[in-house]
């Protein structure tokens, strides 16, 4: 018989214990949620269940991707106000050539040109009303004008906005404003996550350390376990570091994006769930036993993905 209070556990060891328990701890949470939503969990396979994890943890994956992408969105929408606030219009860049086609060939536009310019106008307004919104009629009345006026010099193409994010950091007023609202938002949620959705607000909340304190391992692995129990709980952290990866990658190239991921994303997510962990337990010591579950609710629903 092995005497573990002289051969206690290492500090590794207790960790990985820990961790488990924590995985474990999840599955049962997971499981008294499906009987507060009246599944029956008798009637699903642990095949299913298995399935329905996997399904979870790739649509935590494609939620974190996605926001990379929400990231990009927001930065070329406020790019494109400020473009159109200096007095030009970002269309395609099938437009542009087709308008630099006309200045190039024509000192001044003949009848033909001008109804291909009328026909290219009304086109590229419908495809703008559709993406943006707006008056067909005006949009097509505006490009006519800045064409006739001033040929392509007063068009942007959509294309260079976008691809204008490699200059993000020196990006001022609303492309920043809306890019750090997107950032904030993933920031929060990533904090506030904790081991997953609370359903269950009235069960009993108490530290763990209360009793791991009396067994003989190393305090100090209790509480590292106990920080980063949310990444080994909620999948939604597994995918956390492809989004600074994918928004690197979006912002530089695939190279940039994959130092990223282990540079910046792997030691952010593990920021993100300390700081989380670190709410719920001065939660868990500032509040009474009733409130606790209340609080530990409203916070893992503060920003939920689903």
């Amino acid at each position: 018989m092995i005497d573990h209070a002289s051969n206690p556990p290492s500090f590794w060891k207790t960790v990985g214990i820990l961790l488990g328990t924590a995985r474990k701890r999840a599955a049962g949470r997971r499981k008294r949620q499906s009987e507060l939503l009246q599944y029956r969990g008798s009637r699903t396979g642990a095949s299913w269940e298995q399935l329905a994890f996997l399904a979870t943890v790739l649509l935590m994956i494609a939620l974190n991707i996605l926001a990379a992408f929400v990231v990009r969105e927001a930065v070329s929408s406020g790019r494109r106000i400020e473009i159109e606030r200096q007095g030009k219009i970002v269309v395609s860049r099938s437009f542009f050539n087709g308008v630099r086609s006309l200045q190039t060939t024509d000192e001044g536009l003949s009848g033909s040109s001008r109804a291909s310019l009328d026909s290219s106008c009304s086109s590229e307004a419908r495809d703008i009303a559709e993406d943006y919104g707006g008056s067909q009629e005006a949009i097509a009345q505006k490009l006519r004008h800045a064409v006739e006026a001033h040929g392509a010099r007063d068009l942007v193409v959509k294309d260079d906005v976008v691809t204008s994010l490699t200059g993000l950091s020196g990006f001022r007023g609303v492309p920043a404003l809306l890019g750090s609202i997107v950032l904030l938002f993933w920031g929060i949620m990533m904090v506030t996550q904790g081991e997953g959705l609370e359903l269950d607000l009235q069960r009993r909340r108490d530290p763990m350390w209360e009793w791991l304190f009396s067994h003989p391992v190393p305090q100090s692995a209790v509480f590292f376990a106990e920080m980063l129990s949310p990444i080994a709980a909620n999948p939604i952290y597994w995918g956390a570091p492809l989004f600074v990866a994918f928004v690197y990658g979006l912002v530089y190239d695939a190279a940039s994006g994959f130092l990223a991921f282990f540079l910046i994303g792997i030691p952010l997510t593990i920021a993100a769930a300390c700081l989380g962990k670190a709410l719920e337990i001065g939660i868990v010591l500032r509040f009474s036993t009733r409130s606790r579950g209340a609080m530990l609710g409203l916070m893992s629903w503060m920003v939920t993905p689903l």
